[in-house]
This record gives structure tokens, sequence and C-alpha cells, in this order.
């Protein structure tokens, strides 16, 4: 099954390929019990029809209800719009427990955005996953480049908005960690120092994939130097010597950008 928010953008794509005005909505805040988490986007095309969803309901027939009419969805900066701030419109739009959440519409992307990074990840994922035995734990680093071009594809695709992912009153341009089917992208800057800025690992961290396998009596090996004469410190040290090697093939990845 295709990732929903892919579905939602390759939708919302065809649409502004078409020539059809559309906004993309994507919930940036909640407060309270909320229907959908953070990050959850629809799109809403001028005809009315819908993909996706920020409520399960009431607010995407609000929603629908404002920008379906003709003209309505205009070349625009984005704008911010809060739900379920009062009791009777929490009730109205049917928010849990006096739920409240914010949305961001974008009105008509420009359907050139970018998504190739996102659609290859796609694709390997689905490849990785071919080969894997069980319930499998991944780890993904990255360089600065190649989590630079992510998060630039992130923006450009409307997960991102002026508060950052931050989130907080004041507005916060900062961004942390990404992830990519649940799995943190995490920045190693070992990759900066070693000139590979625009590479990422994916790691299988399961017992089908990448093991240790450690030289002769180099297993946490344990050390103490000698105190120097001068001073009155004790040094202990364990260190390990080892090589990572695949013990399932096809369930790692290591990946470059341009």
């Amino acid at each position: 099954m295709e990732n929903l928010d892919i579905v939602v953008l390759r939708t919302l794509k065809t649409w502004r390929e078409a020539g059809q005005r559309a906004l993309l909505t994507t919930v940036v805040r909640t407060w309270g019990s909320s229907p959908r988490p953070v990050g959850s986007i629809m799109a809403l095309c001028e005809t009315g029809a819908v993909v996706g969803s920020v409520s399960g309901g009431c607010i995407e027939d609000d929603l629908i209800a404002q920008y379906s009419k003709a003209n309505a969805i205009i070349d625009s900066a984005p704008v911010q719009l809060k739900y379920g701030i009062s009791a009777d419109e929490a009730h109205r739009f049917g928010l849990p427990c006096g739920g409240t959440l914010e949305l961001l519409l974008e009105f008509n992307p420009s359907a050139e955005s970018l998504t190739e990074l996102i659609e290859f990840l796609e694709k390997e994922w689905l490849q990785l996953s071919k080969y894997r035995k069980g319930t499998t734990k991944y780890k993904m680093f990255c360089g600065s480049d190649w989590r630079a071009g992510y998060l630039k594809e992130l923006r450009a695709n409307g997960n991102y908005t002026m508060t950052g992912w931050a989130g907080g009153k004041a507005p916060d341009g900062s961004m942390g960690d990404p992830e990519w089917h649940g799995v943190p992208i995490v920045w190693d800057p070992t990759l900066d120092d070693l000139g590979l800025s625009k590479r990422c690992y994916v790691i299988d961290m399961s017992k089908t994939g990448l093991r240790l396998l450690y030289m002769d009596g180099q297993r946490m090996k344990r050390h103490n130097p000698a105190r120097p004469y001068d001073r009155y410190v004790m040094y202990n040290g364990i260190t390990t010597t080892a090589v990572m090697v695949a013990k399932q093939l096809n369930t790692s990845a290591v990946y470059d950008i341009a």
C-alpha cells in the first residue's frame, strides 16, 4: 500500500498540471485531543475533490464550503487557521475534549516542486523490505548536504511552516531531525569530515542485518596506563577492534545525491 502522504502530493500535482486551482492543508500544531496528528495533510481542488484528511470530516467540510466556490482559491501567501478555540466551535467541528488544531493553507503550489528524492526513497524502501526477515530496526545516518536536500523537498511539499517544526508561539525557523517511515535521519558530522556530506547510510540493525566480527583478543580490551609521576590520577579504558559485515544482503543501503 502506498504511503497516504505520497498519494496526497501526487494527486495535488496532477490537479496543478491540469491547470486546476488547488490548496494544500497541513496540521502544524495541536492542543489537547486531536483527531489527526501534526504533519497530516489534505489537498483540496477547486472542483471540491479532496484527498487526505486533517480532522476526520467536519473541518474538511468547512474548508470545502469555503474554497470550492468560484475563484475562492487564489494565488496568495500561506494562511494559518485555528479550529476549536471555543467550546462551541470544538463541538461544531467534532473536536474531542476541547481539542484545538492549527492548519497551514498553501494556495496553488507549483506543479514543478521537486520530489525526486522522496520518490526514490519510497522505491528503495520497498526494495529493502523485500529481503527483510521478520522485524527489522533501521538506523539512518547522513551528511549535512544530504540532510539539507531532504529538508528542502519537505519544505517544497508543504511539510514545513513559518513557525518551523520546533513549534511554539514565536516564529522559529529551526528544523529538527526529520524521519523516514518513523526512522530518524541523523546527521553524522564524521561523514562531513570524510568529504561525504552528500551521502546517507541506511543500516539494518537487526540480527539478520549487519553485525560485527571482532578481532581476536580485541573485544572489550581493557587498558590501564601507568599513572603519570606528576599527577594523582588513574586512567582506565576499554577498546574494541572489529569489522562490520552484512549477514543478510540487500537490507542495508548507501545513497549519494548529486
